[in-house]
């Protein structure tokens, strides 16, 4: 069932998924603070980090779980790469609608978490050589 290997992969998958996650929450947290320069008592610096961390954290429990039903069942040879998308997307979807109930209340936040998904699950995920090719 899990041995090391899968583990370090389901580990890795997670830690890609959580720092594309802190750039995207980083880098919307600059575009937030060039369209609207007033942040109040929060310095501008600060925005990005405080909109990054918590993009992270998502991003790595969505990875997390992505990862724990590609690897060890390796699904990822039936799926195809359009399979592998919608699963990543469906899993980014679900993470986006968490995120904006507890933290961002816009349907951006979903859509933007679906596409992440599923770009992160199309550039990160091959397809497993089935053991009788090997």
């Amino acid at each position: 069932m899990f041995s090391l290997k899968v583990l370090g992969r389901i580990l890795t998958t997670a830690l890609k998924w959580a720092v594309v996650w802190a750039l995207a929450g980083a880098a919307m947290g600059v575009v937030a603070t060039l369209i609207e320069p007033d942040t109040g008592h929060i310095p501008h610096n600060l925005i990005p980090l405080m909109m990054g961390v918590p993009s992270a954290i998502f991003g790595a429990i969505a990875g997390l779980i992505f990862a724990s039903v590609m690897t060890p069942v390796r699904i990822s040879s039936l799926l195809g790469l359009k399979g592998r998308m919608f699963l990543g997307s469906a899993v980014g979807a679900i993470a986006g609608i968490v995120f904006m109930n507890l933290l961002a209340h816009s349907v951006i936040t979903i859509l933007l978490a679906a596409f992440l998904g599923g770009a992160l699950a199309a550039r990160f995920t091959r397809p497993e050589v089935p053991a009788e090719n090997k």
